[in-house]
C-alpha cells in the first residue's frame, strides 16, 4: 500500500509569525524549511546551520525561499526556537503524523505503540523548566507520533492520559515501562479499544510478590502448563538469550481491567570483548490472550518497545543528533529543538532508512535529496 506523506506546510502553516512585519527578511515557513533540511544533512546547533547556510548553492536557496546572497544567521535561528509556543508545534506535528499513522494502521504495518520519557539532560542542569519529555513511537516504523513535556515536580504518570487521548489506539498494543503499570492507564487503553503490556516492579508489590509465586511455585495439575519459548540473538559483539514463561489469568486479578495472561521473562547477555554476563528478569501483565500471542510473540512485543523507545528514539537524539549536549536553556526551546530532530527522524524513517545515522549521510552527501522530499 502506498503511503501518503503530507507536506511539511501542513506543519508550519497553522503556527503564527511573532515578528513585526518591518524588517523582514525570511519567511517563517522558509526559517523552519531550513532548520529542518539542515538537521537532516547533519548540522545539530544554530551556529553549525548558519555556517552550512552560508555556503549553500543559490539554486537549494531558491528552493527555500531564500535570496542567493543571505542565510539565517545563528541568532536569528535560536530566536525561532525561543519564541515557537512548542504546545503549537506539537499540536500541528501531532496531526501531521496522525494522517501518515491512520494509513500505517490501516494497512496493517503498524501494530504497537512505545511510550516512554527522555530528559533532556544538558538543558535540564542549566535550570530549564520542562525538560522531561513523553514520546510515543511506532514500534514498527519507529516514526514520533506525539510529544508532551512533563511538568516539573510531577512525574510522567499523570502526563500520559492526555497524550494517549491524542492517540489511535484501536486494535493496537501499548507498550510502557514498569512506571506507568497504572489502573487508570490501563483503563483508559482498554476503553479506547488497545490492548496492553506492562511491566511490573516494585511500585506494584502486592502484584509483584503474587506474579512471583504464581510463576516460582509448580504448576497445580488442575491447570494447564506454562507456555515456554526462548529466543536466542547473536549480533553487534553480544549474545542474548530470552527466555518467556506464560500463563492464563483466570480472572485472578480483578483490580486489573481485562488481564489475559501474566509472563515472566528472563533475559541473559553475554558481552564478547570484554567477555562480560548480566542476567536480569521482569514480570509482566498484558491483555493480549494466549490465542493471540503466544511467549514468541509476547517476547517480540518486548523486544519491540526497547527497539523503539531507546534505540529508535533516545539513542538516536542523544548521539546522532547532540541532544543532551545541547545547551539552550530558555523555557519551552529544548523542546521545540526536540520536536524538530522529531520531524527529522520521521522524515527519515518515513524515506526508507532504516537508520538515521545513514539517512543524514546520504542527505549530507545529496541535499537535494532531502530537499524533494520535503517537496520544495
Amino acid at each position: 500500500m502506498q503511503i501518503t506523506i503530507p507536506p511539511l506546510v501542513t506543519i508550519f502553516d497553522p503556527i503564527a509569525d511573532w515578528r513585526k512585519p518591518r524588517g523582514k527578511r525570511y519567511s517563517l515557513i522558509s526559517l523552519f524549511n531550513f532548520i529542518v533540511l539542515a538537521m537532516l544533512c547533519g548540522k545539530t546547533s544554530a551556529r553549525g546551520m548558519a555556517r552550512w547556510g552560508k555556503y549553500m548553492p543559490a539554486g537549494r536557496k531558491s528552493r527555500l525561499g531564500i535570496k542567493p546572497h543571505h542565510h539565517p544567521s545563528a541568532a536569528m535561528l535560536c530566536r525561532v526556537f525561543w519564541q515557537i509556543k512548542p504546545e503549537a508545534l506539537e499540536a500541528s506535528i501531532q496531526a501531521w503524523v496522525h494522517q501518515v499513522h491512520q494509513e500505517l494502521v490501516a494497512a496493517g504495518i503498524a501494530r504497537g505503540i512505545a511510550i516512554d520519557g527522555k530528559s533532556i539532560r544538558r538543558a535540564a542542569s542549566l535550570g530549564s523548566p520542562n525538560a522531561f519529555l513523553v514520546s510515543a513511537v511506532c514500534h514498527q516504523l519507529r516514526i514520533v507520533l506525539t510529544q508532551a513535556a512533563v511538568e516539573d515536580k510531577t512525574n510522567e504518570i499523570s502526563c500520559v492520559p492526555p497524550l494517549l487521548e491524542r492517540l489511535l489506539l484501536k486494535g493496537l498494543v501499548i507498550t510502557v515501562d514498569a512506571l506507568l503499570t497504572q489502573r487508570a492507564i490501563v483503563r483508559q487503553i482498554r476503553q479506547a479499544g488497545g490492548h496492553y503490556l506492562m511491566y511490573v516492579k516494585g511500585n506494584h508489590p502486592r502484584l509483584l510478590w503474587s506474579l512471583e509465586a504464581r510463576f516460582a511455585q509448580p504448576q497445580p495439575r488442575n491447570e494447564p502448563p506454562f507456555l515456554y519459548y526462548k529466543s536466542v540473538n547473536k549480533g553487534h559483539g553480544r549474545l542474548e538469550i530470552r527466555e518467556l514463561w506464560s500463563a492464563p489469568t483466570n480472572n485472578a486479578y480483578p483490580h486489573w481491567p481485562d488481564v489475559a495472561q501474566v509472563f515472566h521473562l528472563k533475559r541473559k547477555r553475554w558481552v564478547l570483548k570484554p567477555n562480560k554476563y548480566s542476567e536480569s528478569y521482569v514480570y509482566g501483565i498484558t491483555s493480549l490472550p494466549q490465542a493471540e500471542a503466544k511467549p514468541a510473540d509476547l517476547i517480540a512485543i518486548t523486544r519491540d518497545h526497547w527497539a523503539a523507545i531507546e534505540n529508535g528514539l533516545h539513542w538516536v537524539r542523544d548521539v546522532v543528533m547532540g541532544e543532551d549536549a545541547c545547551s539552550t536553556c530558555k523555557p519551552g526551546a529544548p523542546q521545540v529543538r526536540a520536536a524538530f530532530r522529531n520531524i527529522v527522524i520521521n522524515l527519515a524513517r518515513l524515506a526508507g532508512f532504516a537508520s538515521v545515522s545513514e539517512a543524514i549521510d546520504a542527505f549530507s552527501a545529496d541535499p537535494t535529496r532531502a530537499l524533494d522530499i520535503l517537496r520544495l
